[in-house]
């Protein structure tokens, strides 16, 4: 609650300030904080941040292709504005193919670094610019994971479809590690919908 508490009150600062795309990106966290711990009703605080987002001028078109993204909650950094969100995460390898016409559109949800195996589900902390030296000294397993998401935003007939390795153990605990993460749903004219097609590149540092 406490976490809640903090993105309710950035809400209410940018809402005082009158910027109302940082408002909508505070309800934005805030309904996935929601989501997570399942207080409250997630799905009533999207749609809020999705009406604030309208109110703010954006697009609706764009709206939804921010809403159409299923990222892992919580996020690791809070941005004030959508677009630097998406930069985020095309930066993270993001990409949506168009694929044939009978066939939902593939995507490509980029990369997740764990932070290590004991640790499988929390984001790997950037390094320092000045221990930037450091990154080329780490080797990851990395495991390519297909699947299909629920309309609550978990993953489903996950399928490994790619691996730097041949380890049971490490193909297992990446299995196991997106089986068991949050995501975004994924909105469809503000209602919560199944999609398939979802791949994932989830790595974990070698020791």
């Amino acid at each position: 609650r406490e976490g809640l508490s903090i993105i309710e009150r950035m809400a209410e600062i940018s809402r005082t300030n009158g910027d109302l795309e940082a408002e909508a990106m505070a309800l934005t966290y805030g309904a996935d904080f929601r989501l997570l711990s399942g207080l409250g009703r997630a799905e009533r605080a999207y749609q809020r941040a999705i009406e604030k987002f309208v109110e703010a001028g954006i697009p609706k078109q764009r709206v939804n292709e921010f809403f159409q993204r299923p990222v892992i909650v919580p996020q690791p950094e809070f941005y004030l504005r959508m677009v630097d969100a998406m930069d985020s995460q095309d930066a993270a390898g993001f990409e949506k193919e168009s694929g044939e016409s009978d066939k939902a559109p593939s995507m490509d949800l980029g990369r997740f670094s764990a932070w290590s195996d004991s640790l499988p589900f929390a984001w790997r902390p950037d390094i320092p610019q000045s221990a930037a030296g450091l990154e080329s000294a780490v080797d990851y397993h990395e495991v390519e994971i297909e699947f299909s998401l629920s309309s609550r935003g978990y993953a489903r007939r996950l399928d490994i479809v790619q691996s730097s390795t041949d380890s049971t153990r490490v193909r297992r605990d990446a299995r196991r590690a997106v089986q068991n993460m949050q995501f975004r749903p994924y909105f469809v004219d503000g209602d919560w919908q199944r999609v398939g097609n979802l791949r994932i590149r989830y790595q974990v540092p070698m020791y």
